[in-house]
């Protein structure tokens, strides 16, 4: 598919079944689509294409990446690899809140299993990690803002495939649900439910913010953060703002709101 003569074409080989017109297909919202086999960053092909309302899916990643520069890895054909732009008349506040409910959302349309959230930004099922977002603001003045939303989420992994050293065990959907799944009806539930989560978040913000903590798992739990260039944080986890920052209760008796920062422990032991 080709947006304009100096933009990506979709690719024709090692694809699979994972085509654009099998996404449309199924497709309720309206978005642009482009589908690579190969790429280094699907983040930066849409920072390239500097649009709204253009998805762009790559069946392999060489350069993906989570948060604080973490390498986010995945065998070819195994995910959803996904980019967007949001631009928006303002600030951000509360955008980092939005693809996880849609990718909730997707999860639940395509198989009936009920995931929950993990501060900042994963996806869990039955407490393993399924997705991980990345929201990058790239531009930011008084007036206007846009950021890169992307998002990995682990569909077809076998147990061989996913990482056996992490702080956080990971899963993937064929794995939570014993069944295959297939990525291109994942990927039109994800973005229909982005469309819908988006425009939910610009009309309603308090209401994405109560939806989002209504699926964080550790609410009311203790809990340890480690915080960049400080030390652990330690507390019992209230509540997250507006601006998806959370909110912790010290020893102390003060709250503090934590908006950068990786949950090392809870009291349950995840």
């Amino acid at each position: 598919m080709l947006l304009g003569n100096s933009e990506p074409r979709e690719s024709n080989g090692s694809l699979g079944s994972f085509h654009s017109w099998r996404i449309r297909s199924r497709l309720q919202a309206r978005w642009r689509l482009v589908v690579l086999a190969e790429v280094g960053s699907t983040n930066d092909v849409v920072w390239r294409l500097g649009r709204e309302g253009v998805a762009v899916f790559a069946n392999v990643q060489r350069i993906g990446r989570g948060r604080r520069g973490r390498a986010w890895v995945a065998p070819p054909g195994s995910s959803i690899l996904l980019s967007l732009m949001v631009a928006h008349d303002g600030p951000l506040i509360g955008l980092a809140l939005v693809p996880a409910l849609a990718i909730c959302d997707a999860i639940w349309g395509v198989t009936g299993l009920a995931a929950a959230l993990k501060w900042p930004n994963d996806v869990l099922l039955g407490g393993r990690k399924v997705s991980g977002v990345l929201v990058e603001n790239r531009q930011t003045d008084a007036r206007s803002a846009r950021a890169i939303v992307g998002i990995g989420i682990n569909v077809q992994q076998e147990d061989r495939d996913l990482p056996a050293r992490v702080a956080y065990p990971a899963t993937s959907l064929r794995l939570a649900s014993g069944l295959p799944v297939d990525r291109a009806h994942l990927a039109a539930r994800l973005l229909d439910s982005l469309a819908s989560r988006i425009e939910e978040w610009r009309a309603a913000p308090e209401r994405t913010r109560q939806h989002w903590r209504d699926r964080l798992t550790m609410l009311g739990q203790r809990v340890t953060i480690e915080v960049p260039g400080a030390p652990p944080l330690r507390g019992v986890a209230e509540d997250v703002d507006r601006t998806g920052a959370l909110v912790l209760r010290l020893s102390d008796g003060t709250a503090r709101a934590v908006s950068e920062g990786t949950v090392l422990a809870t009291d349950d032991g995840r």
